[in-house]
């Protein structure tokens, strides 16, 4: 799997003959929304009749699409995300990504929320609404993976998968991070820094550690796994719970979870979260610390 992200605005059949010759099989679509005038107000100058034609136009030349949509958007009623999802079920796509949207510091939407001229929607219209989209893509085909992914029978991401499962990874170019199983690296963030590395020979800042490197503690590494694997549908093993957080009470944990309607009923030894669980699987992650 070869995947290239793309906002889909100015591409033309030029960049999908290009991107395929060059081996890319798999392309994502940052949507996000399809309503232009949220767009707009997001600095996202894309119609919603120009993404519909250029997702059209990249199923000419690829079999597996994916794109990302923002759950809790500000402006976003109920009515404009239903439109959203049956437009984009109809297209030619064998993947969606929903992710709740992230308010991040400094940020414009950051101080517009704090000042209130921007109202968050309410986390129980959020869970709800989040409900419905697991429930709505599953009725047309798309099936949930991950917390936020759902696929077309054959098309989970198989890079996002290695990902949660910790299977080590290479990250090459500025800003990149890699993973070997161990260590974490992030390449050089600052372009005049990275282009001066590699002038000065090397081939690649992950062969001399990165920018920044790390490794994890046992218990920062089992809160990882676990964090990680809750994310899936799947889940993980009581037993592995066990071993990683011996001397927690992991028995009660996983009773008052499935109490509270957090976990699945318990099936092959797993802990399985419900969308409930998902929406709340930091704060559910924290507990067994």
């Amino acid at each position: 799997e070869v995947s290239i992200e793309a906002n889909p605005t100015g591409i033309t059949d030029k960049h999908f003959e290009m991107w395929k010759r060059l081996g890319i099989n798999r392309i994502s679509f940052g949507v996000q929304i399809l309503d232009d005038n949220v767009n707009a107000s997001l600095n996202r100058p894309q119609a919603a009749s120009e993404v519909e034609r250029i997702v059209n136009r990249a199923a000419n030349y690829f079999n597996s699409i994916s794109v990302d949509l923002i759950l809790g958007l500000p402006g976003v009623d109920d009515g404009m995300w239903e439109k959203t999802l049956e437009r984009v079920v109809a297209w030619p796509v064998q993947h969606v990504s929903v992710y709740l949207l992230t308010i991040y510091e400094h940020t414009q939407l950051f101080h517009d929320i704090k000042a209130g001229r921007v109202k968050y929607p309410e986390s129980d219209r959020l869970a709800v609404c989040y409900e419905d989209t697991v429930s709505f893509l599953a009725l047309h085909g798309f099936a949930q993976y991950e917390i936020s992914n759902f696929a077309k029978s054959g098309f989970d991401s198989l890079h996002n998968k290695a990902y949660w499962k910790r299977v080590p990874y290479k990250g090459f170019g500025i800003s990149a991070a890699s993973f070997d199983g161990i260590f974490r690296f992030i390449n050089e963030k600052k372009l005049n820094l990275y282009l001066s590395g590699v002038k000065s020979g090397m081939r690649s800042f992950y062969e001399t550690g990165g920018a920044f490197c790390e490794r994890l503690t046992q218990n920062q590494e089992n809160t990882e796994i676990a964090m990680l694997a809750l994310r899936m549908v799947n889940g993980i093993t009581i037993t592995n719970l066990q071993k990683m957080f011996i001397k927690n009470d992991v028995q009660m944990w996983v009773k008052e979870l499935k109490d509270a309607g957090f976990i699945k009923g318990i099936a092959q030894n797993r802990v399985c979260l419900t969308p409930q669980g998902m929406l709340v699987q930091d704060e559910i992650v924290s507990r067994i610390l």
